[in-house]
């Protein structure tokens, strides 16, 4: 996303994006499907609103999410809920 678009959330004061190799199994905070020991996956920490959490992005919602910052100008979407953002862009 650019920054010129404005989207109308509260961003995190902290945040760190960073892909990982999972060791466990996971559920991922977007579709909530699971992320298998040996797959790919981005593991996002942040605090919102003085709030610390960790979130788990599987491989195929962040194809999701490349294909959309990809086609669609200033797409706006707050973590866990990419897919119905997604939908209605």
């Amino acid at each position: 996303m650019s920054d010129e678009c404005y989207c109308d959330y509260e961003r995190p004061s902290v945040y760190s994006e960073r892909v990982h190799v999972a060791r466990l199994r996971h559920a991922c905070s977007e579709c909530g499907g699971w992320i298998k020991p040996g797959e790919r996956y981005t593991r996002i920490w942040g605090v919102w609103d003085g709030e610390v959490a960790t979130l788990r992005r599987c491989p195929d919602c962040q194809a999701v999410l490349d294909w959309m910052n990809a086609h669609q100008p200033c797409f706006c979407w707050g973590h866990t809920t990419l897919l119905s953002e997604a939908r209605e862009a």
